[in-house]
């Protein structure tokens, strides 16, 4: 069933994914097409050109969790007025977590991120058609909000005071006003019982921007939301003797909360398919066309009858224009660090950053691909917004969104997200070949590029701790919820407590009673099925990172890699896993690891170090029971 969803989902997005589900799982070369920069008529577009010239300063990223590593990544300062600078420094500014409307934000003197100095080279690009794809929770609402301010001209200047694009004085207020209709598709959205009910919100949003404008439409015009939308526009074309400003915000959101309703998601995409390609015909009545969404556009999608859109999704100086680079955080934040290091206790600032970076940023979504790199990294703007508003190390944004239908998704095909992401490394996103389940997570925001090489192609990464806990824990009661067994919640419960709680001294004997609670969550599981690359050791992996405060997995030390390491408050148990050894053997090759371990002290200074080799074996116990585990101890910590 859940495949059957995703199937259709992504085919409203013409991603094939019945013939690719097959490609994917037997080809470990599977390939994604990103944008490479280059049209296709092979011209290098202005933005690009701009960027050769001036040699702008590009970003590589790393995931520190990856390798154990926190370093600071750099970042181009951001221009602050003198205006923005004395209220960053003079006090806490209120920050609205839950609003996406600019008006609202600066008339209520509350936080805002000065995007305009980018805003304003996004639109002096001259480009008539934009498209931008982003995660939910990047601000995708909030940059139509400001491009809709912007263009509403003299009577919205007020709200620009004390940003660049107006201190600047680059941008004429006067001179840039058009009529503009902005369209929220969120409001024609929702788990409708029909395309009828779809359409008729559709209408209501059509009607009011009509009367909000004075602008009379005959009823039978009124019947086709599609002939009502060309109407529209050419009438306050001719009302204001200037072309129109057209936002479209998250184009796909009314497909994407029908995923439980596939037949009404069918006829509703045939209908937004018809809705947004009669914006072409009218290019001479329209001055802008901006349009968002979540997922990309490709092939035959939603916008393909607008071929001459142009997708700034991986567009390199797009790649910080939603979400907070470090620079930003450091200059607009400056308060909130303050009194968020002091709730924490933490006194030194590279610390407190490296806690920030490790949880919440790691996001890159442009390529540069001649230089094969990838754009400066970005922290989650909605996760942040929380964070610094409650003083707290929450996770908002994980709690929301399509994290249990993916792990979902796949549990079904029998793919660990690590190793599903490994399976399309160094793929191509994008431009008609279709992605299927690597797609859907990427654009929902649970994977980004980790590296580039060569036109297009990347890598993927999850991309913070935050993201990679919430994934685990989504995964693993999807796991256990179709395998078993019933109480698969208390058996976790009791390994948390054996392994966290039980005295040092008295591990050893509790061995025996943690390896049984592995087996019993194991009991539905074959001895074949596990044995597959990686997927042992995966699930284990994601078992404990919703147990422990840390996991790290494959930890790099010299020519040496340790399998996991994994942090509790009071100890850290450092982990092998091995395949059908002898226990002996196990607890050797995991006792090499003695002097590459004592790297965990870093994190975890004078914390018990523990060593346990976890041995996947395919036996019969004394009690007559499948045995899958055995795990051998010692504790190298006086040692």
């Amino acid at each position: 069933m859940i495949t059957k969803m995703i199937t259709l989902l992504l085919s409203c997005h013409c991603y094939a994914l019945p013939k690719l589900a097959k490609k994917v799982l037997n080809n470990r070369s599977t390939r994604l097409i990103i944008h490479d920069g280059i049209d296709r008529f092979g011209v290098v577009p202005k933005r690009h050109r701009i960027l050769q010239h001036q040699q702008q300063r590009v970003y590589s990223t790393s995931l520190s969790s990856t390798n154990g590593n926190n370093q600071d990544t750099t970042s181009l300062s951001p221009v602050l007025s003198n205006e923005t600078k004395n209220k960053v420094e003079a006090e806490m500014q209120h920050i609205l977590t839950d609003v996406s409307s600019f008006d609202v934000i600066r008339t209520n003197n509350s936080l805002y991120v000065d995007k305009t100095k980018q805003i304003y080279d996004l639109i002096l690009d001259s480009q008539k058609y934009m498209f931008l794809a982003r995660p939910r929770g990047f601000g995708k609402t909030l940059l139509c909000s400001i491009l809709t301010n912007l263009f509403l001209g003299k009577s919205k200047e007020e709200l620009f005071k004390g940003l660049w694009i107006h201190d600047s004085k680059v941008w004429d207020f006067e001179k840039e006003e058009h009529p503009v209709i902005h369209l929220d598709m969120t409001k024609a959205a929702g788990s409708s019982s029909s395309v009828e009910v779809f359409e008729s919100k559709l209408k209501l949003m059509l009607e009011n921007i009509a009367e909000v404008n004075n602008i009379k439409v005959e009823p039978d015009v009124m019947m086709y939301n599609s002939i009502f939308f060309q109407t529209l526009i050419v009438a306050l074309h001719e009302k204001h003797n200037k072309p129109v400003v057209v936002i479209i915000d998250e184009y796909d959101k009314p497909i994407l909360d029908l995923i439980d309703n596939p037949e009404v998601m069918e006829d509703v995409s045939g209908s937004l398919k018809i809705f947004y390609g009669l914006l072409k015909p009218y290019e001479t009545d329209l001055h802008f066309v901006f349009i968002t969404g979540q997922f990309k556009i490709t092939g035959n999608s939603l916008l393909s009858d607008l071929n001459n859109i142009y997708d700034i999704t991986y567009d390199t100086e797009t790649g910080s224009l939603l979400g907070y680079t470090e620079s930003e955080m450091k200059a607009y934040f400056h308060s909130h660090i303050k009194a968020l290091k002091a709730k924490l206790q933490v006194q030194n600032d590279d610390e407190f950053m490296n806690i920030i970076r490790e949880r919440y940023n790691g996001y890159s979504f442009g390529t540069y691909t001649y230089a094969n790199e990838v754009s400066e990294p970005v922290y989650n703007p909605f996760a942040m917004n929380h964070v610094f508003n409650s003083l707290e190390l929450v996770d908002k944004w994980s709690l929301s969104g399509f994290a249990p239908m993916i792990s979902d998704m796949l549990v079904e095909i029998g793919y660990h997200y690590n190793h599903f992401l490994h399976s399309v490394k160094y793929g191509r996103m994008g431009y008609g070949i279709p992605l299927g389940y690597a797609t859907l997570i990427y654009f929902s925001g649970y994977a980004t590029i980790d590296s580039c090489r060569g036109k297009g192609y990347v890598s993927l990464k999850i991309p913070n701790a935050s993201v990679k806990k919430s994934f685990d824990q989504n995964y693993v009661t999807s796991l256990f919820t179709k395998n078993g067994p019933e109480l698969f919640k208390e058996i976790l419960a009791d390994i948390d407590r054996l392994l966290a709680d039980t005295p040092i001294s008295e591990m050893k004997s509790k061995i025996e009673v943690i390896e049984e609670k592995f087996n019993q969550l194991f009991i539905n599981f074959s001895y074949e099925a596990l044995q597959k690359s990686y997927y042992f050791q995966d699930i284990m992996d994601s078992i404990l990172n919703t147990l422990f405060t840390q996991v790290l997995s494959q930890w790099k030390k010299n020519y040496e890699r340790i399998n996991t390491v994994a942090f509790y408050h009071s100890r850290v148990f450092v982990i092998e896993y091995k395949f059908d050894e002898s226990s002996k053997k196990v607890l050797d090759q995991t006792l090499r690891l003695k002097e590459y371990s004592n790297d965990a002290a870093i994190i975890g200074p004078k914390l018990p170090i523990l060593l346990l080799g976890i041995n996947l074996v395919n036996e019969i116990g004394s009690d007559g029971k499948k045995k899958l585990i055995k795990i051998s101890f010692q504790d190298i910590t006086s040692k």
